[in-house]
């Protein structure tokens, strides 16, 4: 019984790993390097900086999943149905957190800030009247 139960605990977390890889991706650390260090934050930086979030968001479930059922201790039914309950909730949470980010990943444009080049700004100076 405890053999399945933190057999299913690593699957749930290895799927949920998965998951957060599909959804939202390997973190650029750079961008988030220069989010916090750079002059201008740009979009890219902060979204990096989400991602990295989410990711340390996720290892902690996933991590904390497989010890509790690895140090499963002979509960009440109240208490394990309890337990469950809570990670289930957890689970659910997560995997919503990685759908909303891993939508707003893909739905929103890879923009700067930064309003262009120089000789952008002029070509759209000269279309002026």
């Amino acid at each position: 019984m405890r053999r399945a139960r933190a057999l299913w605990a690593v699957a749930i977390a290895i799927t949920l790993v998965v998951a957060a890889t599909r959804a939202v991706g390997v973190p650029d650390f750079a961008a988030v390097s220069d989010f916090f260090t750079g002059n201008y934050p740009t979009s890219t930086g902060a979204l990096a900086s989400a991602e990295v979030l989410i990711w340390v968001a996720v290892a902690v479930i996933a991590l904390n999943m497989v010890r509790a059922a690895a140090m499963a201790e002979v509960r009440s039914a109240v208490q394990i149905l309890r337990q469950r309950r809570q990670r289930g909730i957890v689970v659910l949470l997560a995997g919503g957190l990685l759908l909303g980010v891993g939508l707003a990943r893909h739905t929103t444009s890879d923009y700067s800030m930064c309003c262009g080049s120089v000789g952008e700004a002029k070509t759209v100076t000269q279309l002026l009247p």
